[in-house]
């Protein structure tokens, strides 16, 4: 059981988690109190922690980047108010264009481009049109697919 604890700190803008350091039989360890751990110790910390005992909360590391206090991390921005995985973005963005490109790409759309001259230049243009999608500024948390 804890004896003590100090430096609380949240570990979300959401404010459901806390971390902090509470001495364990004469040693301080970190430990993320929630009000739902299975422990019996984690919510009476979480409360305690929430409620001040052990001093202010400090806001999350979130927090301080969405506040412009810390530098966001790699692939990651701060848009509208909150701190967005761009990669996250740039995957589900890539998979819509790869999937775009294989329906003009199968083998039916070939064949049907050889037949007809008209869907040959209309297939062209729309391959030109998703192969330029990469260079809109939005790209790849704001695309307007052709």
């Amino acid at each position: 059981m804890f004896t003590n604890a100090r430096n609380p700190k949240w570990t979300g803008a959401d404010h459901k988690i806390i971390r902090l350091e509470v001495e364990m039989n004469g040693e301080w360890v970190g430990f993320i109190a929630s009000p739902t751990d299975c422990t019996d110790y984690g919510p009476m910390l979480y409360n305690f922690a929430a409620n001040g005992v052990f001093g202010a909360v400090a806001d999350s590391d979130e927090e301080r980047i969405i506040a412009g206090e810390l530098p966001a991390p790699e692939g990651y921005i701060v848009q509208d108010g909150e701190l967005v995985n761009v990669a996250m973005y740039e995957q589900q963005a890539t998979a819509e264009l790869n999937r775009r490109l294989a329906e003009l790409n199968s083998e039916e759309a070939k064949a049907q481009a050889e037949l007809d001259e008209d869907y040959a230049e209309e297939r062209r243009a729309k391959l030109a049109a998703l192969l330029a999608v990469k260079t809109q500024d939005g790209w790849p948390l704001e695309v307007e697919w052709p």
